[in-house]
C-alpha cells in the first residue's frame, strides 16, 4: 500500500501561547519593557505611552519609526517563530527623513508582539507607512489557533509609525504612571536621542537619577564628566542597552557597550555584564570623535579612564 498524504489542519493547544511568549505576556514589566523595544526596533525616536490615564483602563504605546505596510504586517503577525535577521537584517531600519545611524535591534523572532496579550485578550493595532493607514484588532483565539486578525478599517494617511492600544483587562493595578516611567526611563536610558513620553510627560534621566548611583570623575586634561551607574537587578534577557554608553551635548557616541579600545572591558554575557549601565556624560571629548559618531578615537586617557573607574 503506497502512503497517503492527510490533510490535516494542524491546531494549538489552549495554553499554546502561555508556552510560547512566556513572562511577555504573564509579567507587565517584562510586557512593557517588549512594547517599548519594539518601537526602538522600528527607528523611532519618540514613543508616547498612555498609562490608565484620568482614572481609565486604556493603555497604548504609539511610536514614530517606520510602521508597517499591510503586507508586512501580516507576515510578521502570522509567522511565529518569525526570523527578524532573515526578514530585516541584522540593523534597524530609519524612517525617511530621519537621523540614520546604527542601532542593533532588541528583536530576533518576533515574540515581542505579543506583548499586549499580557493586559488583554484584544488590542489594536494602528500602522501607517508609504502614505497607507490600517487598523487591525487582533484577538486571543482558543479554538485552534492562537489568535486571529481582524482588518477594521483602512485608508489613505500621511506620516508613519505605529499605535497599539487596548481596554486592559487585568496586570494593569501594580504599575503607576510613575512606576511605568522609572521601569522604561532605566531600561532605554542608554541612548538620549530616543525619547519617551508616560501621560505626556517626558522621561529624562533627572526623573529616574534616584534609580541610581550617580558621581563625578575627573578626566585628567579633560576636567569632571558625570556618571550614572544603573543596576537592573532584574537582569534583562539581553545586554544591548547594558554597558557603557557615552553622551556627547545630548547624543550617544557608537553604541552602548563594554568594549574598550583594544579588548572588551567585561564579557557582555555574564549575569554582570547584564546587569549595568553606565552613562557618562563628557561634552568636553568632542574632538575626540569621529565624524560618523561611531565611537572615539583611540585615546590613551580615555581608555584608562573606562578600565580605572567604570569596571574596577
Amino acid at each position: 500500500m503506497s502512503g497517503e498524504q492527510l490533510n490535516l489542519q494542524l491546531t494549538f493547544g489552549d495554553g499554546f501561547l502561555e508556552h510560547h511568549a512566556g513572562s511577555i505576556i504573564a509579567d507587565p514589566h517584562y510586557a512593557l519593557i517588549e512594547l517599548v523595544a519594539n518601537c526602538w526596533d522600528a527607528g523611532a525616536d519618540k514613543v508616547d505611552i498612555e498609562w490608565l490615564k484620568n482614572d481609565s483602563q486604556y493603555l497604548s504605546v504609539q511610536d514614530n519609526g517606520t510602521g508597517m505596510t499591510y503586507e508586512e504586517f501580516t507576515q510578521r503577525w502570522t509567522q511565529l517563530n518569525y526570523n527578524r535577521l532573515k526578514y530585516q537584517g541584522n540593523a534597524v531600519e530609519f524612517p525617511p527623513k530621519s537621523t540614520k545611524r546604527k542601532r542593533i535591534p532588541f528583536g530576533r523572532n518576533g515574540i515581542g508582539r505579543h506583548a499586549m496579550f499580557c493586559f488583554a485578550d484584544r488590542y489594536f493595532v494602528e500602522i501607517k507607512k508609504n502614505g497607507e493607514f490600517h487598523l487591525i484588532r487582533v484577538e486571543r483565539s482558543y479554538k485552534g489557533t492562537p489568535f486571529k486578525l481582524i482588518l477594521e478599517d483602512k485608508g489613505s494617511s500621511e506620516g508613519h509609525g505605529t499605535k497599539i492600544y487596548t481596554e486592559a483587562q487585568r496586570n494593569v493595578s501594580e504599575l503607576r504612571p510613575s512606576q511605568v516611567s522609572e521601569l522604561i526611563g532605566s531600561r532605554f536610558v542608554a541612548d538620549p536621542e530616543f525619547n519617551i513620553y508616560v501621560n505626556g510627560n517626558f522621561v529624562s534621566l533627572k526623573d529616574i537619577e534616584h534609580l541610581c548611583e550617580t558621581y563625578s570623575v575627573s578626566i585628567p586634561e579633560y576636567g569632571d564628566v558625570k556618571v550614572y551607574r544603573f543596576d537592573s537587578m532584574k537582569t534583562g534577557r539581553t545586554s544591548k542597552q547594558s554597558g557603557m554608553a557615552w553622551w556627547v551635548n545630548r547624543r550617544l557616541v557608537g553604541e552602548p557597550s563594554w568594549e574598550g579600545f583594544d579588548a572588551p572591558l567585561l564579557d557582555a554575557r555574564t549575569s554582570t555584564g547584564k546587569r549595568f549601565t553606565y552613562v557618562i556624560e563628557a561634552d568636553q571629548l568632542i574632538e575626540n570623535i569621529k565624524p560618523d559618531w561611531s565611537g572615539f578615537y583611540s585615546s590613551p586617557i580615555v581608555h584608562s579612564f573606562q578600565k580605572k573607574y567604570l569596571v574596577s
